[in-house]
């Protein structure tokens, strides 16, 4: 029988260095690529092509258990899809949300579960429960018990970097070996933990089809990555603004009557902000040379959210006219009611 990683879940081989699973002994638990991301943060054996060969409605269709969905609280719409259930078929659902500690603390639980009930509704799809992640042992006890109840094999399934393989090291006391970190694509293959009475399914996370994180290295990608707490600022503005994202894309925002503009960023994330009357400059500096897709939301509501896919979200408060957003993808940011 082959032997896996206990980090990510790949076969194990010692012959190859330059192909996934090497490691130098064949007594050794882990792969070279967890054991230099876990001790030296080295990306450069991360590759989005790694998990390409993976099937995973075919892989989960061959397990039995309760498959729970995890929901990362920065971006409910995008890492609550049609897709999740549909690799899940016929099985029970649940949903798990994470990172909520990374939100301000003014986002409460009810907050969260109205923002998840109402994607579900939107998708037209039911789950058995929803479990919003407070981060202490009773709250993760509670989980336990709330997945016993179902059943004892839990198949954890969500978007690439949105907290499975974290969450399933929490449960497990941080006993799983599961690798992590806050690059995406850390997970390969199905891996399976034994926990206590429970059976534990890692599975990689479903890649999108293409996002802003497909622009940038993997090493770049932590500037961009909402893994601490969040630091709202705040902007004043009493004319037309662009706040441009690099290298990613500008949102102009037009209004007639002061507004403002509260962001919920990266703490590292490149933000420029520039009077739309001043912008051209700036932008043939940074982004002319890419051909650009171009979208224009009329806006009815003076408190909304203008979710970015990956990057996080503009809360606009104020009578404005029209948002433009142009961006070197197409289907990377949408408008939503303000969650705060």
């Amino acid at each position: 029988m082959s032997k896996i990683c206990k980090g990510c879940g790949i076969e194990l081989q010692s012959i190859d260095s330059s192909k996934l699973g090497y490691c130098q002994k064949p007594e050794q638990d882990i792969c070279q690529r967890c054991y230099r991301l876990s001790h030296y943060g080295d990306t450069s054996l991360i590759h989005k092509s790694d998990t390409e060969h993976i099937d995973l409605k075919k892989t989960i269709s061959e397990l039995e258990g309760l498959c729970l969905l995890v929901v990362d609280a920065l971006d409910i719409e995008g890492s609550l899809s049609q897709a999740l259930f549909d690799v899940c078929q016929d099985k029970p659902v649940a949903i798990v949300c994470t990172k909520k500690d990374i939100l301000p603390s003014t986002v409460s639980v009810e907050k969260l579960e109205r923002a998840i009930a109402l994607r579900l509704r939107s998708l037209k799809q039911k789950v058995l429960w929803l479990h919003i992640i407070l981060h202490t042992s009773d709250d993760y006890q509670a989980l336990l018990d709330q997945c016993r109840e179902v059943d004892h094999n839990i198949i954890f399934v969500g978007y690439v970097n949105r907290g499975k393989s974290t969450l399933i090291n929490a449960l497990c006391q941080q006993s799983s070996g599961l690798t992590v970190s806050v690059y995406p694509h850390t997970s390969l293959n199905l891996n399976q933990v034994t926990y206590e009475d429970l059976t534990f399914y890692d599975t990689p996370g479903i890649v999108d089809e293409l996002s802003f994180l497909d622009l940038i290295s993997i090493k770049e990608y932590k500037q961009y990555a909402l893994s601490k707490k969040i630091k709202p600022n705040t902007y004043q503005c009493d004319s037309p603004q662009s706040f441009f994202i690099l290298p990613f894309l500008v949102i102009e925002i037009y209004a007639s009557e002061p507004y403002s503009i509260t962001t919920y960023l990266s703490n590292t994330c490149p933000l420029h902000r520039v009077s739309v009357s001043r912008e051209e400059h700036y932008y043939l500096s940074h982004l002319s040379d890419y051909p650009m897709d171009i979208q224009s939301y009329d806006i009815e509501n003076d408190k909304l959210d203008l979710v970015i896919k990956h990057i996080g979200w503009f809360s606009i408060k104020g009578k404005i006219d029209q948002i433009v957003v142009k961006s070197r993808l197409k289907d990377q940011t949408h408008l939503r009611k303000a969650m705060l």
